[in-house]
């Protein structure tokens, strides 16, 4: 899943755009946001910013807090896309 969303960001860079992407889920985040860097994205964020290690064992409930919050952080920035990333 992350080098599908690497591909989209990077494209979109290339074509002028702004990319903030969000890993929602996962059980640690490190290689998958240095593949994002490296596609260009504006700016990254996933669970860690919402402090937590990692999403394994979570709730529905707090599944989805993490993705409001993500989101909305994401949302608050001067971007022209949005990309969300699941490790399903």
């Amino acid at each position: 899943m992350t080098t599908m969303a690497a591909d989209l960001i990077h494209d979109a860079a290339r074509m002028g755009m702004k990319v903030c992407t969000a890993k929602i889920t996962d059980t640690r985040s490190g290689p998958d946001v240095g593949k994002m860097i490296d596609a260009d994205a504006h700016e990254i964020l996933d669970f860690t910013n919402e402090r937590y290690a990692s999403t394994f064992g979570l709730n529905l409930q707090q599944l989805l807090d993490i993705t409001h919050n993500l989101i909305a952080r994401m949302a608050a920035k001067e971007t022209d896309l949005l990309i969300l990333e699941d490790c399903r």
